[in-house]
């Protein structure tokens, strides 16, 4: 498509606020006349579903848009006649899906009948992750599959974004953000949670004092505390380097969101390492990813042998590296150069490579 486009986005936001970046970057691309407008309505915002198939029904229904982009899709509609009634009111108008969320307790994500229905119509589906990712909507639907990565919240971290992360000239600290799913680790739980168990664990008995872990599920003797989500960012400024495990370290090319939120922040990041993930940078802007225990103590072991001022001055890398190039607003160019041909693609790294 070579014009202007109006567009309607159903989100899957549980309240209004929810997703203030997503939304703020597709409103962006209207401000800088590549978009002709925008309009949203959630699918999620009620339990109940009549009156959410409702609110979406009749906003296909009055609005004025050329195409539609549908947010994970989950459960909605609740009925199959339910969507071929919102089918009807697109009237033929091109449908493009994204899924953002990998989550899966078996290890492979298991759409729902509703997220096939939608794939099955659409023209392109956007996925935070390659493989297994894109045999599993292939089978379902002849819509080409884009991978797009996960990026920070501009809006959330918009302190963060303009400012610089302070020098941190005493500390060789360690923090760890993220929940722990598994009641038993390995037998219970999402892939991927038994191995971060053990990274937390084993780097609370290295560390001691030293080591920070905030989030869900984790035993009181090794957890700090929680953390909201709009505050991770500048939790990790308090420390000289962020340690992660990601969920689903089989999936190509996926790494989660605390990966640009980390480097945003402006700390030296180890994390996970995923099949295909290059499009990050390496350690010369302060990411180091490992692929197991070992090599996870190892440089941990070897970024605090550094001097404090060297460890903020790569995180320092990390945040320049990071800011304008890894959040919302860069996403949905990226997404939409994609659908519409009167929007140019980034020139910047990565997503002139994607």
């Amino acid at each position: 498509m070579n014009i202007k486009l109006r567009v309607m986005v159903i989100t899957n936001e549980k309240t209004i606020d929810s997703a203030p970046g997503q939304k703020d970057a597709i409103e962006l691309l209207v401000d800088k006349g590549f978009l002709e407008s925008v309009s949203f309505v959630s699918h999620s915002l009620s339990k109940n579903n009549d009156e959410d198939f409702n609110r979406v029904n009749s906003e296909l229904q009055n609005s004025h848009f050329d195409i539609l982009l549908i947010w994970s899709p989950n459960n909605f509609p609740k009925t199959r006649n339910q969507f071929e009634s919102l089918i009807q009111k697109i009237k033929g108008r091109p449908i493009y899906y994204w899924e953002g969320d990998p989550w899966a307790r078996s290890g492979i994500k298991s759409l729902t009948e509703q997220s096939k229905w939608w794939a099955a119509e659409s023209q392109i589906i956007f996925s935070v992750a390659k493989e297994p990712h894109t045999t599993m909507f292939h089978s379902i639907s002849t819509a080409k599959t884009v991978f797009i990565p996960q990026t920070y919240c501009h809006i959330q971290f918009g302190v963060q974004e303009v400012t610089q992360p302070p020098l941190l000239i005493h500390s060789k600290s360690v923090v760890m953000i993220g929940n722990q799913s598994a009641k038993v680790p390995f037998l219970y739980g999402t892939p991927g949670s038994g191995v971060r168990f053990l990274v937390a664990t084993s780097l609370k008995f290295r560390l001691g004092q030293d080591f920070y872990l905030y989030g869900k599920g984790w035993p009181s003797t090794i957890a700090t505390g929680s953390v909201n989500y709009p505050e991770q960012a500048k939790l990790i400024r308090n420390y000289s380097m962020s340690a992660n495990w990601d969920n689903f370290t089989h999936y190509e090319s996926y790494a989660s969101d605390r990966l640009p939120i980390s480097l945003l922040a402006g700390r030296v990041h180890i994390t996970s390492s995923h099949p295909g993930v290059n499009h990050y940078g390496g350690e010369d802007i302060g990411l180091t990813q490992v692929t197991g225990l070992r090599e996870m103590h190892s440089k941990i072991d070897e970024l605090r042998g550094l001097d404090p001022l060297k460890l903020s001055q790569m995180g320092l890398e990390a945040h320049n590296w990071a800011k304008h190039r890894f959040s919302h607003r860069e996403a949905a160019r990226f997404m939409f150069s994609h659908i519409s041909n009167h929007i140019p693609r980034l020139q910047i790294q990565p997503w002139a490579s994607l």
